[in-house]
């Protein structure tokens, strides 16, 4: 998630813990501890801020587990501290970061991630109440329930207008956006929805060109012929 300061970036990450599921909220783990918690608990991780005072050693855990972690089945060798024996940790899951530029400014990351652009406020009145919803995770699931099947449907047979690695990380959210405009077109949920995704995608493109030098002047020389024309 990509924020200003003061932004309502935790509270959010609040908010989603109370709608997804085994959500675990922390705040400067260490690597071993984000490998264990990942392959053990199979959380929905929510880590509240990463900025320039990291090690390194944890900037690389997260980076490892964000570029594995988007699809199933891929895995991150480790040997344990006093052992020989190599272990294998499946850091699939669904995962928010509050941050600040500093890891998702990464084209292997950008590109496997949602962003969510927050901004500041300055009339925002926070509600520190605590408690569950529990009606509302009741509804949510009576919804799983009823829309299971479209959903699986859906998901495995329709063009999601994108393609590759953008493909599979918002295939899922156009399908729930999809099934909402067949029930009321007059929402345009799918319209909206991407443009969110374009500019998600549009941001990790140019992380990627300005990696690149040689892309840069391909996209450079495409601009000048295109607006020449």
């Amino acid at each position: 998630m990509k924020i200003g300061y003061n932004a309502g970036g935790s509270q959010l990450l609040f908010a989603l813990k109370y709608i997804t599921p085994r959500p675990v909220v922390i705040s400067s783990p260490s690597p071993p501890s984000i490998y264990r918690s990942q392959e053990r608990f199979q959380p929905t991780m929510l880590i509240d801020e990463f900025r320039n005072n990291i090690s390194k050693d944890t900037f690389n855990a997260i980076y490892d587990i964000l570029v594995a972690g988007y699809a199933k089945g891929v895995t991150i060798p480790r040997v344990l501290k006093g052992g020989e024996d190599v272990v294998f940790f499946e850091p699939y899951g669904a995962k928010a970061i509050i941050d600040q530029n500093l890891i998702t400014s990464q084209y292997d990351i950008a590109s496997r991630c949602l962003f969510v652009r927050l901004r500041n406020n300055p009339y925002r009145i926070s509600d520190y109440t605590e408690g569950g919803d529990k009606e509302l995770i009741n509804k949510l699931y009576s919804v799983f329930l009823v829309y299971a099947p479209r959903v699986n449907t859906l998901y495995y047979n329709m063009d999601s207008g994108y393609t590759g690695r953008y493909d599979q990380v918002f295939r899922p959210l156009v399908t729930i956006a999809r099934l909402i405009d067949q029930e009321d077109p007059s929402l345009r949920v799918e319209e909206r929805l991407k443009v969110v995704l374009d500019d998600s995608k549009s941001f990790a493109e140019a992380l990627l060109l300005e990696g690149d030098p040689q892309k840069k002047v391909v996209s450079l020389i495409t601009e000048f012929i295109t607006d020449s024309l």
